[in-house]
């Protein structure tokens, strides 16, 4: 088994001599990877096969990342900030409003444990965000309101 691993990896790596050396190595872009006409889709390519290849791996949750969705509408009256938790998930959330600046602060937080075969697997992700947005309209910092309503919690700032 020792001799045939070996002579697999010494035929990859002739392939690879062979490859490199076909390349004119006084033109740098030469290589493969500037031979799509856009060198980012490469990069999005092998980004995806990375995704793929974690998803297949054994507790592939682990490596999946939750990202906190938010909306923001202005009406003649308001601002209105909608931040929607996924399901199963904690938000620790602060805001912040000064001189028509709202800073909000969130972190979302998900805990699960697993029990199977006598053992107990326990697993907790965070993903925190920071948006800061600017308001056009002056508002009435004092009158800013917070409410969480089940899964979706809503900021109202009045303008003044």
């Amino acid at each position: 088994m020792t001799f045939h691993t070996w002579q697999y990896h010494k035929d990859q790596l002739l392939d690879q001599t062979e490859q490199t050396s076909a390349h004119n190595s006084l033109d740098p872009f030469s290589d493969p990877f500037f031979s799509s006409s856009d060198p980012m889709n490469t990069v999005s390519e092998m980004h995806k096969k990375m995704q793929a290849m974690m998803g297949q791996m054994p507790h592939s949750d682990l490596f999946t990342t939750q990202s906190i969705s938010y909306d923001m509408q202005e009406t003649s009256d308001e601002y209105l900030i909608t931040i929607d938790i996924p399901e199963g998930q904690d938000l620790d959330l602060d805001t912040d409003l000064q001189d028509d600046q709202l800073i909000i602060n969130a972190k979302l937080t998900s805990n699960s444990s697993n029990q199977s075969n006598g053992m107990s697997r326990n697993f907790s992700s965070t993903s925190q965000m920071q948006r800061s947005m600017y308001l056009s309209s002056d508002v009435d910092e004092s009158a800013m309101k917070v409410n969480q309503d089940g899964q979706r919690v809503t900021i109202s700032i009045p303008k003044k």
